[in-house]
């Protein structure tokens, strides 16, 4: 399924019914057992026989939140694209198609990335990525964003920044009402690739191939240096002539 925009979700408290035949919010196996044993929710968003439960009640269901262009629930086989998308602006933007003929020496990379075709595609990495596990988690995932040093990244509301040399807990997170900072764009993605090494010379497990290779933004960028192949963008994003290096491996022009 493919919305535009999370407000299909509507609120229905605990002992609503969304809509009839699906039965009461308390009444779902996803809940029930929870509530027989003496837990309490607040109630679900609902939305086509898809449900969110909450411990309390939320204005929003909250899945396009902030600069959120779409997101993809392979539990829930559901696309949502965000009205950043389907704005006026957002629908403004350079496509790869026109950004192909129009691209120009000197230009980098990240200047006409954003745009709605690589949004969907970026989501769909995480889509025909597969899936593992009961919970049908995605095998391509957005990997936490390292730094220059390897530490990863992490942001609060107020959007200041905290590099840890290890994942936080669940607990520090909401005590810092901190999230992690996904490895998108060219100098996250660029980040992730390489291996670091600790004080202690042990190799960094929070970054290297086999995280770029399993993160979304990782596969779509390089997706999209390959579709713009009448450049080379290998040397800081810029795009360069191709003619050197084609001679110079004795490609023919």
């Amino acid at each position: 399924m493919i919305v535009c925009g999370d407000a299909v979700f509507k609120w229905y408290d605990v002992d609503d019914e969304p809509e009839p035949g699906v039965g009461k919010v308390r009444d779902q196996p996803a809940v029930s057992g929870y509530i027989q044993n003496g837990g309490t929710i607040a109630g679900a968003f609902y939305h086509a026989n898809r449900w969110d439960f909450r411990k309390t009640k939320a204005a929003s269901v909250g899945h396009c939140i902030g600069n959120r262009e779409a997101l993809i629930s392979s539990r829930d086989d559901l696309l949502i694209i965000c009205p950043k998308m389907t704005s006026d602006a957002g629908k403004a933007r350079i496509t790869p198609r026109q950004y192909k003929t129009s691209a120009a020496q000197g230009d980098h990379i990240m200047t006409n990335w954003v745009s709605n075709p690589t949004q969907l595609y970026h989501e769909l990495m995480h889509w025909f990525g597969g899936v593992q596990g009961n919970n049908l988690k995605h095998i391509i995932q957005d990997q936490v964003a390292v730094n220059e040093k390897g530490y990863l990244r992490y942001k609060d509301k107020n959007n200041q920044v905290e590099y840890y040399t290890r994942p936080p807990s669940d607990q520090e997170l909401a005590q810092k009402q901190q999230r992690k900072q996904g490895a998108y764009g060219l100098r996250w993605i660029m980040n992730l690739a390489r291996t670091y090494k600790d004080k202690n010379g042990n190799t960094s497990q929070w970054s290297g191939p086999k995280l770029a290779t399993k993160n979304a933004d990782s596969l779509a960028l390089f997706s999209f240096m390959m579709y713009l192949d009448q450049f080379d963008w290998s040397k800081n994003g810029v795009a360069e002539d191709f003619t050197r290096l084609k001679n110079k491996l004795g490609l023919k022009p």
